[in-house]
């Protein structure tokens, strides 16, 4: 019986070509969108899965998202500028030493460098391209600098797994405990990068989690995801919980590969998104992912510059000058560290000639010695930002209505420091500038050249500048570009957190308290707020005795504190804030909570000098991303009377019209700083009198007040109306408020807003005998 013919071989998948582009280091695109489609219609199962992860994970990803977002530049940073600044590196052979020197004029220690797998003809790298990388890895190990291997993938990575899985050990076993972290892939939602499903990308990732398994110091970064497509994330870190591998399936960093190159400028916005909004969802992803994933990286950045073709990696619409490259760049780095949503950025790269720092390439492409390499406007604005910012703090930042100021401190106690541009979209009618009130130390440009004389006035643009304030940074405002301000309007205040207050945070608790008592005391105590609060009895077997003030809607409960709590007064108050309706707790979705607002108000003041009882603190219960319980601590003001005392005439020593006349002006003065109470009734106005019997007052029950621009002169009576002022006094009152620019129909607007207040308060208190709530 003759012998059937032989089958012959299964031909090669069209989704196994790959292309490599050593000028724009990247693969091209080989498959028409046509063939892609086609080709994946043969994962269709393992598309069903990714859509379920996805949207399976997405609502809790997207509450966490809401309470990281109103985070952003909410908070003081602790770290300096310089611990964000970071270098990707690739050198050309014999280039290692000048790579290396590069990175150290600009005074950063941190780089990423990728290594490839394998190497030879029938490789992406060569085997001398492959050597240059490593020789650039030893030359900064050698000098000191914190290392980052990335390793690439071809197709040849999926189809031949067990030559991916010896080049990965190779570079591990090289590698380990020498450098900082590892990333494996790149760039593993881009199909030319030889991925087609997420389970390809697991088998790449499984030699390295095993190798961890064995070798718990090895660290790793990722998932190397490539621009604003963060569900790969969602279904990546669903992959890793369902597969209960017991290798430690977790990222020490979360990583990710964010451009935003194709939509302008950092500031501007991509399906309602702007850059701090995706570093944002970026976070509230890994905080999710089921396991310890340590803070967030960007570690790969950049844009295509124009007129370099295949040196490029991308053409049209996308590409930039030089200049809106550099201004790019330092703005970039500004939004994602200030923002406290990403820790370290990784700018892609150091010496490229379609997109880096510094071309290391003719207009032939053909590479030239070091000495005649040319550094872009880009490496100047990198090198001024290190040293102007580099050792400084994020402290708060001001939105002027179409330029942005990040304000920074140096720890070493020197003057304040102020980043500041225009967006390329500003209003019609703004005039891009800055106005000072008083003369800054100095001012210089993106590239560090300092303003002869830096005057009062300080003009704005794409271009960030930098200020340097004498005694702190102060009021700046936005003009006109028809008329110029006579009086200028200052931008909306900020109320950062002072650097002597730290966080606390777990999964159902986050607040923010005085530094002074030990963690774990501190830890304890909050744990134990709502014992302390609700159970008198609770509160004195505890060691913290306890006395209700006040016990409504809120409880108003003050706290003696034991010596241990060093830094903080020997009592407290604090103020719980009830959240039983649904309605209330489903608005913090998306608004802070009162003991927050009141601490934040109550830092701003407190800062100022103004009389507020010092902020201790604040913590708030979360659940399913809602409020449940929040409460306030602040220092006990102790047995001071109210306004109300005063204007009852039960306070012998304080005449009631001398007090209303000295409180308007007071009042006038916090309104034209921004100060807006909302709740300023007799109760929340505290009297006291020093020893030179002149009269102070202090405010207090601060979770309605706002900190806003200027309060006009009709906003800022209305704002009055809740005082019990007796009436024979409420016209001096109100002229000694306005001052200069009182007229009768101030008076007017007094009585009509003080008639509709009474009168719905009355309505009130009718509602609630009948038995409404």
């Amino acid at each position: 019986m003759p012998e059937a013919p032989a089958r012959p071989p299964a031909a090669p998948s069209r989704r196994d070509e790959f292309s490599w582009n050593p000028r724009a280091a990247q693969p091209d695109v080989v498959l028409s969108e046509r063939e892609r489609i086609v080709e994946s219609l043969g994962d269709a199962p393992h598309h069903l899965r990714f859509a379920a992860d996805c949207l399976k994970q997405l609502p809790a990803a997207l509450v966490r998202f809401a309470r990281l977002r109103q985070e952003a530049f909410r908070f003081p940073l602790s770290a300096p500028l310089r611990d964000g600044l970071a270098m990707g590196c690739t050198a050309v052979p014999g280039t290692a030493t000048a790579t290396v020197a590069l990175l150290r004029e600009l005074d950063l220690n941190k780089a990423l460098v990728r290594v490839p797998y394998r190497s030879g003809a029938d490789c992406a790298y060569s085997d001398s391209e492959a050597g240059a990388q490593h020789a650039l890895v030893e030359h900064l190990l050698a000098a000191g600098a914190e290392v980052v291997i990335a390793v690439p993938q071809d197709r040849d990575a999926i189809v031949r797994q067990a030559a991916w899985a010896e080049g990965v050990t190779a570079i591990l076993d090289r590698y380990a405990g020498r450098c900082a972290c590892f990333q494996i892939g790149q760039a593993i939602n881009r199909k030319k990068w030889g991925v087609w499903t997420v389970e390809e990308y697991l088998r790449l990732l499984a030699p390295a989690l095993q190798y961890r398994a064995d070798h718990p110091a090895v660290r790793l970064v990722g998932p190397p995801v490539l621009d604003f497509e963060f569900h790969y994330h969602l279904a990546i870190f669903a992959a890793l919980n369902r597969a209960q591998l017991a290798l430690c399936p977790s990222f020490d960093q979360l990583g990710a590969q964010l451009y935003v190159d194709r939509q302008g400028a950092p500031e501007w916005r991509h399906w309602g998104t702007e850059m701090v909004d995706k570093c944002a969802l970026l976070a509230a992803i890994g905080a999710g992912a089921g396991h310890e994933v340590g803070t967030a990286w960007i570690t790969e950045v950049n844009w295509p510059l124009a007129g370099h073709g295949d040196f490029a990696p991308a053409a049209g619409a996308v590409e930039v000058d030089p200049e809106t490259y550099a201004d790019y760049l330092v703005r970039y780095h500004l939004l994602a560290l200030g923002s406290g949503m990403v820790e370290r950025v990784y700018w892609w790269q150091l010496v490229a000639r379609g997109y880096g720092l510094v071309s290391e390439q003719d207009e032939r492409g053909s590479v030239i010695s070091p000495e005649h390499w040319h550094r872009r406007p880009a490496f100047a604005a990198l090198r001024t930002l290190r040293e102007a910012l580099g050792g400084c703090t994020f402290s708060h930042r001001t939105d002027l209505g179409g330029a942005l100021a990040l304000h920074f401190r140096d720890p070493t106690g020197g003057p304040d420091r102020l980043v500041a541009w225009a967006g390329h979209r500003p209003r019609r009618d703004f005039r891009p500038a800055l106005v000072c009130e008083r003369a800054p130390l100095s001012v210089c440009d993106r590239q560090g050249s300092e303003a002869a004389r830096p005057g009062m006035e300080i003009p704005l643009g794409p271009s960030p500048t930098y200020i340097v304030s004498a005694g702190g940074i102060h009021t700046l405002v936005a003009g006109s570009r028809r008329r110029p301000a006579r009086r200028p309007q200052a931008p909306r205040p900020a109320a950062p957190v002072p650097a002597s207050y730290r966080r606390i945070r777990d999964r159902s608790i986050s607040g923010t308290f005085l530094v002074g008592p030990d963690e774990s005391e501190l830890r304890w105590l909050v744990d134990r707020l709502p014992a302390l609060v609700e159970n008198r009895e609770a509160s004195t077997t505890s060691g913290f005795p306890a006395q209700v003030l006040h016990d409504a809607r809120n409880r108003l409960v003050r706290l003696a504190l034991p010596a241990s709590f060093g830094g903080w007064p020997d009592s407290a108050v604090v103020k719980r804030f009830r959240y039983d309706r649904s309605w209330d707790r489903l608005r913090t979705l998306w608004s802070h909570s009162k003991a927050r607002r009141a601490f934040s108000v109550g830092c701003w003041l407190h800062a100022r000098g103004e009389a507020t009882p010092m902020p201790l603190g604040y913590c708030e219960r979360r659940f399913l991303g809602m409020v449940i319980d929040a409460y306030y601590v602040s220092k006990d003001a102790g047995e001071t009377p109210t306004a109300r005392s005063v204007w009852l005439g039960e306070r012998a020593d304080l005449d009631p019209e001398l007090t209303a006349v000295a409180l308007a002006p007071e009042l006038r003065r916090l309104h034209a700083a921004g100060f807006l109470h909302r709740d300023l009734s007799d109760g929340n106005v505290l009297v006291s009198v020093n020893e030179a019997k002149a009269v102070h007052f202090s405010f207090v029950d601060l979770n309605r007040a706002r900190v806003r621009p200027p309060v006009g002169l009709l906003r800022g009576v209305a704002d009055l109306v809740r005082l019990g002022i007796p009436r024979a006094l409420q016209h001096r009152f109100i002229a000694a408020y306005a001052g200069a620019r009182f007229r009768p129909f101030h008076y007017f607007a007094y009585r009509a807003l003080k008639y509709r207040f009474t009168a719905a308060l009355r309505l009130k208190r009718l509602w609630r005998r009948l038995g409404g709530r």
